[in-house]
């Protein structure tokens, strides 16, 4: 390697290193201060960067929270992935096991979570990751959009490739397996909203349990002299 590229592989790192930094604290601050209520001046102190070096990472605090939102999505995706290719283990056992790492991990990033779920500054993206974009409205870097589109199919196809797996296996009976993927996702959901909003969270051992015996009771192969009910 030559001086030259010596030079550039330490800008690219550095620039890299900066890069994540910046995500890092407007992370924290997004989540001590909700989305709506953090400006680019609040990143930029807690990164300790000027607000002009910010702005030649990050084009505006929108791209920032779409970029922290990708990088959940990275995470998530990767460790269900893990799990789902477990062939130790049952698919009614990494169901289970998929949706406890689901629940746990955005318990572990709650006050992220609120502003996904609550923050009115961040719902007008919403409609983006489907497509429904107002002409008149600004749009953000398309890059990030598509990225978070392709994690929530990628997320949905997991879904869908394990409960095909529980159906050619027999532990499950034949099901329209898109959507009883996205029935999955919805019970999800819906259950994690209850435990953001409730003061009086259950456990969460108890809560996957139910949902995997509320879902497997829906999806599991019924014995031979009842028929094949659909």
């Amino acid at each position: 390697m030559n001086k030259t590229d010596r030079r550039d592989d330490r800008e690219r790192k550095r620039r890299l290193e900066n890069r994540e930094a910046i995500l890092h604290a407007a992370e924290a601050v997004i989540m001590k201060n909700g989305f709506s209520a953090t400006s680019m001046d609040d990143v930029a102190a807690e990164a300790a960067f000027s607000k002009a070096t910010l702005y030649r990472y990050f084009k505006s605090k929108s791209e920032l929270m779409l970029d922290i939102m990708v990088h959940f999505l990275d995470d998530l995706e990767l460790r269900l992935k893990e799990i789902r290719s477990a062939a130790d283990r049952s698919v009614r056992e990494r169901l289970q096991d998929s949706v406890a790492y689901i629940l746990e991990y955005m318990g572990d990033k709650e006050c992220l979570s609120r502003v996904f779920l609550a923050d009115p500054g961040f719902h007008k993206f919403v409609p983006l990751f489907f497509d429904q974009v107002d002409p008149s409205s600004p749009v953000p870097d398309c890059g990030f959009i598509e990225r978070i589109r392709t994690h929530g199919d990628s997320i949905t196809k997991g879904w869908e490739d394990l409960l095909a797996e529980g159906v050619a296996g027999g532990e499950f009976r034949p099901l329209d397996v898109r959507a009883a993927a996205l029935y999955v996702a919805a019970v999800i959901e819906g259950v994690f909203a209850e435990r953001f909003w409730s003061s009086d969270k259950p456990g969460l051992e108890n809560d996957v349990s139910q949902i995997t015996d509320f879902l497997c009771q829906g999806f599991m192969a019924r014995s031979a002299g009842r028929g094949d009910e659909r």
